[in-house]
């Protein structure tokens, strides 16, 4: 056995062929290697950047303070809590539903390939287009006039608050 009460220098290398004990702190100016496993048993800090070349793999939550950005796809197996807003630059594609609390507002067209339905008022501001037959199943009102082209049949009686007029045979 070696014991030394003081420092030790060694202007070479220091070889341990099995176990290594510091019971104080270890500073290390330079790299440092290590070949197989790195065991922890307490908090890490570091002062600057962690480089990991392989997958990195947690056992709880992961907290990032500020900004994170991942380079390439994002898997995420649960829900998603985002408390602000979410941007996406790109197109976005859902398999399923999509839920929406609030309103939903659109700085272009909104199409729909299959049936939109509305459980409240439909209120739309501009002209309405319908490239075939509407179908009312309760009172229909207008607040102006009523432009029909072609025929209009009635399969019950027409009734007419004021004056009509019939032009035609």
């Amino acid at each position: 056995k070696l014991y030394v009460v003081d420092d030790a220098s060694m202007d070479s290398n220091l070889y341990v062929g099995k176990h290594a004990r510091v019971d104080g702190s270890l500073n290390v100016v330079g790299d440092v290697a290590v070949d197989t496993r790195l065991f922890v048993s307490n908090d890490v800090s570091f002062s600057s950047k962690l480089y990991v070349a392989d997958d990195i793999s947690t056992n709880a939550n992961l907290y990032v303070t500020k900004h994170a950005q991942v380079d390439g796809s994002l898997n995420v197996v649960g829900d998603v809590a985002i408390d602000d807003r979410l941007f996406v630059t790109n197109d976005v594609s859902f398999s399923s539903k999509l839920y929406v609390a609030d309103d939903i507002s659109t700085n272009a067209n909104l199409y729909v390939t299959k049936h939109a339905q509305v459980d409240g008022s439909l209120n739309v501001v501009g002209d309405v287009a319908i490239d075939t037959r509407l179908f009312v199943s309760n009172d229909a009102s207008f607040s102006s006039k009523l432009y029909v082209v072609d025929d209009a049949s009635m399969d019950s009686n027409l009734y007419v608050g004021k004056h009509a007029r019939v032009d035609g045979s």
